[in-house]
């Protein structure tokens, strides 16, 4: 009996299926993160030795083609802010995640994330950069009735913007276990940034000061 000759089409179908098998392995094989989700998920099993709780997420845009996705989330020792991108078709990645200690002691945590671009122009009508700031953290104190928080920039002609919330912790949103968790834009008021300030302090109902964190350094200020 002759051998039946292999053709061209055979040969064709054979080619597309180990490709496509090949495909399949990779996408099996190779760790992705299919989701937002699973690259926070994997993040903050990288990061945090406990469980951690999503609080809220939003989209951040910085240019036209920029745009980033942050993520709060709380666990037991700590609050972070991670910040995401997508990464081509159906993969995303972690850029980075800001972690503060819930210190012992202390009423709340806060933290302070800032992004921003800047393009000079010899017009004064171009747009010469945009950006954004977040101030983020949680308060567990019951004896905390008000949080003001206040950020300050400074720009390339050492004029300073500030602007000032006050909040009413009663107000805030309340996670799982029923502390106060707060996460806060901030207008950029100047494209030409050189340098911030941030702060967050507690009141009791008394008016006065409980503590003064300095979200941009990351250090406690003694009232």
């Amino acid at each position: 009996m002759k051998k039946r000759l292999t053709t061209r089409r055979r040969k064709a179908l054979r080619w597309c299926s180990a490709a496509v098998a090949l495909l399949v392995a990779a996408w099996v094989l190779l760790p992705r993160n299919l989701t937002l989700e699973m690259a926070h998920k994997r993040a903050m099993e990288d990061l945090l030795a406990a469980p951690a709780q999503t609080l809220c997420q939003t989209q951040a845009m910085l240019e036209r083609n920029y745009e980033e996705w942050l993520v709060l989330a709380q666990s037991r020792d700590t609050v972070c802010l991670g910040v995401y991108q997508k990464a081509g078709w159906l993969n995303w990645r972690c850029q980075c995640v800001l972690p503060v200690d819930r210190e012992e002691g202390r009423p709340f945590a806060a933290g302070h994330y800032k992004e921003s671009t800047y393009v000079p122009s010899l017009r004064e009508d171009d747009e010469l950069g945009s950006g954004y700031d977040y101030v983020y953290g949680c308060v567990w104190d019951p004896a905390v009735v008000t949080l003001e928080i206040c950020l300050r920039h400074v720009d390339g002609q050492d004029q300073w913007y500030e602007q000032t919330v006050h909040l009413d912790v009663a107000d805030l949103e309340t996670d799982s276990r029923g502390e106060r968790w707060f996460f806060v834009p901030r207008e950029q008021v100047s494209p030409e940034i050189t340098g911030w300030y941030s702060s967050v302090t507690a009141y009791d109902s008394q008016g006065n000061i409980l503590a003064k964190r300095l979200a941009a350094v990351d250090r406690w200020e003694e009232p």
